[in-house]
């Protein structure tokens, strides 16, 4: 992108200093002159304007799409294991056990 900036404000320098005056010398009428050097920075400076933009869209782009890639690598990580987590555990092993015994008194009521 900067080198287009770059490679545009060359054109324009040149434009400006060599084509203008060589013009006058061969004693083209003026104000066409100045009315096509006029145009020609104009369109430059449109081009440049539009390079400007479509840089800023491409960088907005690329940081919407790795963000949300970021946010769903987030989102799809699987939930911590720390203290949190074991009372569930415990809960379970509890749930567990009681479930065991009331198993057990089932078999027994069922024997006698």
């Amino acid at each position: 992108v900067l080198v287009v900036v770059l490679v545009v404000d060359v054109v324009e320098v040149v434009v400006l200093v060599v084509v203008l005056p060589v013009r006058v010398v061969v004693d083209v009428d003026v104000v066409v002159v100045v009315v096509c050097v006029v145009v020609v920075v104009v369109l430059l400076l449109i081009v440049v304007v539009v390079v400007l933009w479509v840089a800023v869209v491409v960088v907005v782009v690329v940081l919407v799409v790795v963000g949300s890639h970021g946010l769903a690598a987030r989102v799809k990580m699987p939930p911590r294991t720390g203290i949190i987590s074991r009372p569930r555990r415990t809960e379970r092993q509890m749930t567990g056990g009681v479930h065991a015994i009331r198993v057990r008194l089932a078999d027994a009521k069922a024997c006698r």
